[in-house]
């Protein structure tokens, strides 16, 4: 019986390689990467969690003095980025953007399948491009909520010599 490649290996070889290898070592290959998947999501989710203890306050008190509620927030730390992102999500109100198509946009010289789509969704590019008073008139169904956060700790790389 030969012995089963590591992961590390596997992601250098060449496909065909891959494809040489007998059934049973490709199932285990994928119960490993399984195994390892599940490692990596459970020891990403205790770090964030840590960090979340370490620094949550910080960030917290750092967002509020801010006013940022969203986006991503830096402090510093022994020398070290420590950066928390939380990723925006915009929400809809269907039953606003309905109303709103319905009341009567063709008679403000807007043209509704322009603006929206059938399922009542509208991309922040567009909406960002709008006339203010346009803008304004939907903001009563927009709402912006947070979609996950994430933290960097940047780790700067030491210059390497120019050769002479």
């Amino acid at each position: 019986m030969s012995r089963l490649p590591t992961l590390d290996q596997v992601a250098a070889w060449p496909a065909e390689r891959i494809a040489a290898l007998p059934a049973p070592e490709l199932a285990q290959l994928l119960a490993r990467l399984d195994a390892q998947r599940g490692l990596t999501k459970t020891a990403a989710t205790r770090l964030a969690e840590g960090l979340e203890l370490k620094y949550g306050s910080r960030i917290a008190g750092e967002r509020q003095a801010q006013g940022k509620p969203l986006g991503r927030i830096r402090i510093m730390d022994a020398g070290v980025a420590v950066v928390h992102e939380v990723d925006k999500q915009v929400v809809w109100d269907q039953d606003k953007l309905a109303a709103l198509a319905k009341a009567g946009l063709a008679e403000k010289g807007y043209d509704p399948a322009e603006l929206l789509s059938t399922t009542y969704t509208v991309s922040e590019k567009a909406y960002a491009a709008w006339p203010s008073p346009l803008r304004v008139l939907f903001e009563p169904a927009r709402t912006e909520r947070p979609k996950g956060s994430k933290w960097e700790m940047p780790i700067a790389k030491p210059a390497r010599p120019v050769a002479a």
